[in-house]
């Protein structure tokens, strides 16, 4: 959505949706990010972990020096797994599979001089059933060079 000026700053939200089939897993995905800061035009949006590219990394940098904060959260309709509900052909070794899974994520991205770093935080809702310790949380630090 068209990014809005406060104070100099900029704002915008990015919704997505997102569908997957294949072997590995089959899924849908609804979510959205929301953008505080300078030079949002610069990228479409944090690149994360996924089973494929988001086609967020790409980014060009708008201004010498561009960067924001982030908070998104989506959530995921999961019909096949195979990491948890075994092989498709045959016999294997599964778990009960939650088919509804919630992710938050929260940091900050900073673009200058052709680079791009990124420090991003994300909490997942319990995947199987007995999932120890409830939600899973993991960090991730990215630097990318244009040129």
């Amino acid at each position: 959505m068209k990014a809005g000026s406060i104070g100099g700053m900029e704002a915008d939200v990015l919704p997505s949706v997102t569908a997957g089939a294949g072997t590995f897993r089959i899924y849908g995905q609804v979510g959205a990010q929301i953008r505080f800061g300078e030079g949002l035009y610069s990228d479409f949006g944090v690149p994360l972990v996924r089973p494929g590219t988001t086609g967020a990394d790409a980014y060009n940098a708008t201004r010498p020096f561009a960067w924001y904060i982030f908070l998104g959260g989506n959530g995921q309709a999961v019909a096949w797994d195979e990491t948890l509900d075994g092989t498709p052909f045959g016999a294997g070794r599964n778990v009960t599979r939650t088919p509804f899974v919630g992710e938050l994520q929260g940091g900050v991205v900073l673009m200058a001089w052709g680079m791009r770093v990124t420090a991003a935080h994300i909490m997942r809702s319990q995947e199987f059933a007995n999932q120890r310790n409830g939600l899973f949380q993991f960090s991730s630090r990215s630097v990318a060079f244009k040129f």
